[in-house]
């Protein structure tokens, strides 16, 4: 795996949480953190997110 695209779509007001779905926090950490891990560990060079209208949260999330 080299090339990927997540979708990262979606208001996470159905969870109770006021944000991109992508960043509800699961123990401390934006759930995008934990898929983000996940790829880097099985070989992802490339990783590109899908986002719509709050692109700039997502962004400032996953710099670093």
């Amino acid at each position: 795996m080299s090339h990927v695209v997540v979708a990262c779509g979606g208001l996470g007001t159905r969870l109770g949480y006021d944000g991109q779905k992508c960043l509800v926090p699961i123990a401390g950490r934006p759930f995008l953190h934990y898929k983000l891990d996940e790829l880097l560990a099985n070989g992802a060079t490339q990783i590109d997110l899908l986002v719509a209208h709050a692109w700039k949260d997502v962004r400032a999330a996953t710099k670093g």
